[in-house]
């Protein structure tokens, strides 16, 4: 399985992936294309392995070229590449200090603002997304203080990131899956857990928030243990699996990997409960009956 470090944009990545794609399709050398466009194969090269971000007279010209380029992926990569141009998100995690959006996070909420899915598969906690403000809070009093700076800028940093689930114009859609063992865990207290269990049944009602539930007693199942998000992108096939540990993160975006996740995923889907099951087993959370 292959990965590859966050050193680059998702957006550069895709477009860098596209442009080896259209030469593969035609079937031509580096030097065949840059020739004619009297380019060096360096440039090429670059544009190629995300040492460099073309410009949109660029993409438009090696679509001509090729001649295998349809019209319309021709303007989807365009877009891409305004966008890794445009002020549109830039900045918008800059008030942060780098301890509370440390680089490799950085790329990922700039991945997520892209996606219009995200896939999340959790076995010892809640998804952050669906995070309650105490849920959240008591995880971060394991490393920090109630009155310390990061854990303010950490709570405003969630409850930013939540609003994209009731954004009236383009909500985030969102399928989670969590083992109970994230569910029996006492973060913060039984009050807690009962009012985070109360939540997700609450979430679960909007119709772009799916929620399904491991039962303890499924044992073990394919997946089992893993931790993972996929990100969606609307009119793209792209699919991008986020794996991340306490300093550090993996992309994992080639077909092999995402074929690979995109059955761990539905596998998981398959042990855990139907949305409506897992609505009853949040209820006896939340009640306390469990």
């Amino acid at each position: 399985m292959s990965s590859k470090e966050p050193t680059t944009t998702w957006r550069q990545r895709r477009i860098a992936r596209m442009l080896r794609a259209w030469r593969d399709k035609a079937g031509v050398r580096q030097q065949d294309v840059c020739a004619p466009l009297k380019w060096s194969t360096n440039k090429l090269h670059r544009y190629e392995t995300t040492k460099t971000t073309p410009g949109p007279a660029e993409i438009i010209a090696l679509a001509y070229q090729y001649g295998t380029v349809p019209d319309a992926e021709r303007d989807r990569v365009v877009q891409l590449v305004l966008s890794t141009m445009s002020d549109r998100d830039k900045g918008l995690w800059d008030s942060y200090a780098p301890e509370t959006v440390p680089d490799f996070f950085r790329e990922y909420l700039e991945t997520e603002i892209e996606a219009s899915k995200v896939l999340n598969a959790e076995s010892v906690i809640v998804p952050g997304l669906l995070q309650t403000a105490n849920y959240s809070d008591a995880l971060l009093r394991g490393e920090m203080d109630d009155g310390d700076q990061l854990m303010v800028d950490r709570r405003e940093l969630r409850k930013q990131r939540q609003a994209r689930l009731d954004s009236a114009e383009n909500p985030l859609e969102l399928h989670v899956v969590i083992h109970e063992l994230a569910l029996l865990a006492r973060v913060g207290g039984a009050e807690t857990m009962r009012e985070q269990c109360a939540h997700l049944v609450e979430r679960a009602e909007l119709p772009n928030i799916t929620v399904q539930v491991i039962p303890v007693d499924v044992g073990a199942h394919p997946g089992f243990g893993s931790n993972y998000t996929m990100l969606q992108f609307d009119h793209e096939d792209e699919l991008v699996i986020y794996w991340e540990n306490a300093d550090s993160s993996i992309y994992l975006e080639n077909d092999e990997d995402t074929e690979s996740f995109t059955l761990k995923f539905e596998r998981a889907c398959s042990a855990a409960l139907e949305p409506g099951a897992s609505r009853e087993l949040l209820l006896r959370h939340a009640d306390g009956k469990f």
